[in-house]
């Protein structure tokens, strides 16, 4: 699958903060090295590489993007039922090489998809009864996947991360999550009111995700008493199919080897009926 980054349902839907837009390119950037990776281990990047990716304009940004990065994210989420406190990521730095270090933080490194937990995901799917492992199977059911290329495109914050959101139930087409849970993942101001959040969050969004066949047709706002409590989200989600693989690959549908393999199955069945002379 071209240009695409697997991550833990858990980890999409929990509140790490992103000061800004690049700093969640830079989250899909570090995770797909990561997925090319036997298993966890420190990055390394040149700085020269980070500032290329992002297109900063000089290495002073670089240094300044770092410090912001590693700033804002020291804080207290949940990923899943467990609470993290501290910076999700850290970064290394030295000032007589030209190298960057890249850390995850010890809590959420099992949320983490190497190349060999994926691997182990395509291999369970292709022949259920190879490779039983019971903690990479409660892991891979927790497997999603997304477009590296299409969040880079996303010009807002809170575009790429909704796109996060809901790419993740494009099967169902339904999103749903306790309003306190969305504003805190989409890093929403305390100070939006809700005609804010419909004006410039939600609206601008619904625009920009048309242009990667994401069509919302309903935003419903369930409250309780005078206040929002939940926030639903329907959706469908219409790439060509030509695309389909390619944009956003659903770990639960039937990939092209599955097919290859059951078209293989009938024509040994034809053959060895016609070589009992039952099938002409």
């Amino acid at each position: 699958m071209k240009n695409t980054v697997t991550i833990h349902k858990e980890f999409n839907r929990s509140a790490i903060p992103f000061y800004k837009e690049i700093a969640i390119n830079f989250f899909s950037i570090i995770m797909k090295k990561w997925n090319n990776e036997e298993e966890y281990s420190h990055l390394i990047f040149t700085k020269k590489e980070i500032k290329d990716i992002l297109n900063l304009s000089n290495l002073d940004y670089l240094k300044d993007f770092l410090l912001g990065f590693t700033k804002d994210m020291v804080s207290e989420f949940k990923i899943g039922e467990k609470n993290v406190t501290g910076s999700a990521f850290y970064f290394v730095t030295y000032d007589n090489k030209d190298s960057v270090e890249v850390h995850l933080h010890e809590e959420l490194r099992p949320y983490l998809f190497t190349q060999r937990d994926i691997n182990y995901c395509k291999t369970r799917k292709q022949n259920k009864l190879l490779n039983y492992d019971d903690s990479l199977e409660k892991k891979r059911k927790q497997l999603m996947i997304f477009s590296q290329t299409d969040l880079f495109n996303f010009k807002s914050k809170y575009t790429k991360r909704l796109y996060m959101l809901l790419i993740q139930f494009t099967q169902s087409g339904n999103f749903a999550m306790l309003m306190g849970n969305f504003k805190n993942v989409m890093e929403i101001p305390n100070s939006y009111k809700q005609s804010h959040i419909d004006a410039r969050i939600l609206k601008p969004a619904i625009d920009e995700l048309k242009k990667v066949y994401i069509n919302i047709i309903k935003i419903e706002k369930i409250k309780k008493g005078r206040f929002i409590h939940k926030i639903k989200i329907k959706f469908k989600y219409n790439p060509p199919k030509k695309e389909i693989g390619d944009i956003a690959p659903n770990p639960n549908q039937p990939s092209e080897y599955d097919h290859d393999k059951a078209r293989e199955g009938l024509l040994k069945v034809k053959k060895d009926l016609q070589e009992k002379k039952l099938l002409k």
